[in-house]
């Protein structure tokens, strides 16, 4: 599975770290339970989640893919509702997104500190 959109004008990765701050959120199927009252975790293993979110509100649409382990098939969930930013972190502690044209031909280790900081218009 690969994100994508309409036109693939730029494409990247996405990589989190899982909140470690005691809570059981090693898996998507924990943090399933603690924000959904219908999950059935003995049923599905949710394997991942894909987001969406655009430009014109803040609202991001989610879908978790799971293993349906009595059809052995990949299943999505949609939520009935949308999240906001915020309650996306709810997922991960930190995320780091790489995104723009031909970025896997970058070794990340042959790039040099330009010395400038930018800043707006």
């Amino acid at each position: 599975m690969k994100a994508k959109t309409q036109y693939n004008d730029f494409e990247g990765t996405i990589a989190a770290k899982v909140i470690s701050d005691g809570r059981d959120t090693d898996s998507f199927d924990s943090l399933l339970l603690s924000k959904f009252n219908n999950f059935d975790d003995s049923r599905y293993k949710c394997i991942g989640m894909k987001f969406s979110l655009g430009r014109q509100n803040t609202d991001i649409i989610a879908e978790f893919i799971c293993r349906d382990l009595s059809s052995n098939q990949y299943v999505k969930f949609l939520t009935q509702e949308y999240f906001d930013l915020t309650e996306l972190f709810d997922f991960w502690a930190y995320a780091n997104i790489v995104i723009g044209k031909d970025m896997d031909k970058v070794d990340e280790n042959q790039i040099i500190d330009a010395h400038i900081k930018l800043s707006h218009v």
